[in-house]
């Protein structure tokens, strides 16, 4: 009896950690620590370092837990969901940060660093905008002025 219920309690075990979520699996990888430090204050970034492999597994679809879906810019900037999850320029107003700031997500994982949890604040007090949004008539923080078109000197 005793050699099947070893295997029974080793087979729950591997089972068990393959259906963890990979982001509980973090301990040892600097890399993703590193990205997660580093992730900048636009969506594309947001995206693909924090919503994408961290709530995309749960939240998207249609049986994502209170239809919370962050597949997409469009689906989280989604305006039929109460609290709402974006208020432009309103972190504190808007239950993604507040949800990412306390702690309550990822859920069942590391609590992202205060790094990341700053970049989603700032993302969303600039406006949350979609970064194809963002470029034209401001100062983009960086790169070069446009170039003029070659002038004659004067003689």
């Amino acid at each position: 009896m005793w050699p099947k219920r070893f295997a029974l309690a080793v087979s729950s075990t591997l089972i068990f950690l393959g259906c963890a979520p990979e982001h509980t699996t973090f301990d040892g990888q600097t890399n993703s620590d590193n990205a997660l430090k580093a992730v900048a204050s636009n969506f594309k970034a947001i995206d693909e370092v924090i919503f994408q492999p961290l709530c995309v597994r749960c939240h998207s679809g249609p049986k994502a837990p209170h239809k919370i879906d962050l597949s997409s810019y469009e689906a989280i900037m989604n305006n039929s969901l109460f609290p709402p999850l974006i208020v432009k320029g309103k972190p504190d107003s808007s239950s993604i940060y507040e949800s990412i700031k306390s702690g309550k997500m990822p859920k069942n994982g590391r609590p992202l660093p205060a790094e990341a949890i700053q970049s989603v604040r700032e993302w969303i007090e600039a406006g949350a905008l979609k970064d194809e949004d963002s470029g034209g008539g401001g100062d983009d923080g960086g790169g070069e002025p446009p170039d003029d078109p070659p002038q004659e000197p004067p003689d």
